[in-house]
């Protein structure tokens, strides 16, 4: 819809709002114009609006931050070096001055990039840049003769979220004060500060300790020791696990001596609160250990000593020492002797059948179910030893075996033959086959191997360690044999099968002839398990042997034509 407005009295005025001023014009008093609704509301839109006032960046809290300040002061007789090094951020582009370090101490060298350092009431860090700031000082201060009581080095440190001061070079006579305080960290010679975040004054000062903060001396100490051990035979030596109970009646309680066998070897100790511990000799050759704690004045202590003596497995005495300190009066000792297998101990005391359940807890533990001893001896028990005989296992064992043999009717023989075998140790097995045959194939775990032929024609396999989750090796061989043909009427046959020195658990064994022929009966050291089937002219007898070793199963068939008697 279009429509006749009188823009002179409305329109005119209206986008003159807020604009410039125009040049003259001619005199539209009278004049009209005819525009389309919608450019006139276009152009009311227009006039109405407004740019939006400008909102000005918001400042920061604060002009800086110093995320870290850390100074090290290193002391010496005339001169002292102090450096200072800082983490500054800069949060404003306006030129400002950034307190950093006043006092008695003067700048040889100063770090701080494209940035100043200057001297304002000490120095100070000029920036109108803001970012992040890297600034180091280098000042020399007065020496740690004119430090001593009642000298002191004035000093007066910008703020800092993390504010630490280092001291190191302090006498060794004398303790540094900080504010009148001792260091919250001091080693050799190295005192540590952590400061107020603040900004202050820090008064730095040596000071002859006061005789209540001076360490008290050491004094020795004369101890009393019970120990509880096991012991365990292995490989030649008597392993000991002994856990020691010490007291004292004087002294620190901060080391103890100890005395163990001179043919002592592998000793370790380990203890809460020990520090250190040394072996040595003693004069006499006997070994020492020397433990040390960390905390004085703890008169009653707890630890482990563990050591080892060699043993002839063949000598019929064994004697057992517990640790023990210098000139020691008799003590009760407590052992505990896990008994190998076929030990017997003997001597004066020994109790074979105590429960566990009456023992510490850490030697049921360190005992884990063993059989075990237990002995209540002086620093020195003395054992008889007789080792009984035992009997030796097998190391390994068929706990299946089967066997196939077919005959045909000239007397040809084919045998497949699987063994199961159990062991856990690599195992070198032998197996003698019959005589005269030809063996056709031969495979360990389902891989061809090649056996090795001894001397008496026995067949030698290596078996590895199983890898079966069962423990158990498969070897399985196939041979070729020849006897005397069968006769057209009836006969006798005898057929053996592999022999092996292993003890069998089970042996089945099939034998198949051909299906014309009957048996009428079986002789051997095997037993039918079953009466005889007939397949595809075939017929099979089924035979079982159990438990035979080092025995070749064998039977003897007698046979006869099939139809003889109609």
């Amino acid at each position: 819809m279009k429509a006749a407005i009188c823009l002179l009295a409305l329109v005119l005025p209206t986008l003159a709002l807020g604009a410039e001023e125009l040049p003259p014009t001619p005199d539209l008093g009278r004049a009209f114009a005819t525009i389309p609704y919608s450019e006139l509301r276009a152009l009311w839109e227009a006039g109405r609006k407004k740019e939006p006032p400008k909102v000005e960046p918001e400042l920061p809290p604060v002009a800086f931050v110093v995320h870290q300040a850390e100074y090290r002061l290193q002391l010496s007789d005339e001169a002292s070096l102090l450096d200072a090094d800082y983490e500054i951020e800069s949060l404003d582009n306006h030129w400002q001055t950034i307190p950093l370090l006043g006092g008695e101490a003067r700048l040889d060298k100063a770090e701080a990039g494209d940035r100043s350092i200057v001297s304002q009431d000490g120095y100070a860090l000029l920036s109108n840049q803001p970012g992040k700031i890297k600034a180091a000082l280098h000042l020399v201060a007065t020496g740690a003769k004119r430090m001593t009581n009642p000298g002191v080095l004035k000093l007066r440190f910008g703020c800092a979220t993390v504010k630490r001061l280092i001291i190191s070079g302090i006498p060794a006579n004398l303790e540094m004060r900080v504010n009148g305080t001792r260091a919250a960290e001091t080693k050799d010679g190295t005192a540590i500060y952590y400061l107020p975040a603040e900004s202050g004054e820090v008064n730095v000062q040596l000071a002859t300790p006061r005789v209540e903060d001076a360490p008290k001396p050491l004094q020795p100490s004369h101890w009393q020791v019970q120990s509880q051990a096991v012991v365990r035979y292995a490989e030649g030596r008597l392993l000991f696990q002994s856990h020691l109970s010490a007291r004292a009646d004087n002294g620190s309680g901060t080391e103890l001596l100890l005395l163990l066998p001179s043919n002592a070897g592998a000793v370790a100790v380990s203890g809460e609160d020990v520090a250190e511990s040394t072996a040595g000799r003693a004069d006499d050759g006997q070994r020492t250990l020397r433990v040390v704690w960390k905390t004085p004045d703890i008169l009653d202590r707890e630890l482990t000593v563990v050591y080892a003596l060699p043993q002839s497995p063949l000598a019929e005495q064994w004697s057992l020492p517990a640790p023990v300190t210098p000139g020691q009066a008799e003590a009760r000792n407590l052992f505990a002797i896990v008994t190998a297998g076929g030990l017997e101990l003997k001597g004066a005391g020994v109790q074979a059948a105590v429960p566990s359940a009456r023992l510490p807890q850490w030697m049921q533990t360190e005992i884990a179910g063993d059989a075990f001893t237990t002995v209540e001896a002086g620093a020195l028990l003395t054992l008889q030893t007789h080792w009984l005989p035992t009997v030796a296992t097998a190391e390994a064992i068929v706990s299946d075996a089967k066997c196939e043999l077919r005959l045909v009717v000239d007397g040809s023989m084919q045998t497949s033959a699987t063994y199961v075998i159990r062991h856990v140790t690599p195992l070198a097995w032998t197996v003698e086959l019959p005589k005269e045959v030809e063996l056709l194939t031969c495979t360990v775990d389902g891989k061809s191997e090649r056996p090795v032929l001894r001397e008496n024609g026995a067949l030698e396999l290596s078996l590895p360690i199983p890898h079966d989750a069962k423990g158990v090796t498969e070897v399985a061989f196939v041979y070729a044999a020849k006897t005397t043909a069968l006769d057209p009427v009836s006969g006798q046959l005898a057929l053996e099968t592999p022999r092996t020195p292993l003890f069998i658990e089970r042996l089945e064994w099939l034998v198949s002839i051909p299906g014309n022929y009957e048996v009428t009966a079986i002789d051997g050291n095997v037993a039918a398990t079953g009466g005889a089937r007939s397949e595809r002219d075939v017929q099979t007898i089924a035979l079982r042997k159990d438990f035979c070793r080092g025995e070749r199963p064998a039977v003897a068939l007698f046979y006869q034509r099939r139809g003889l008697d109609h």
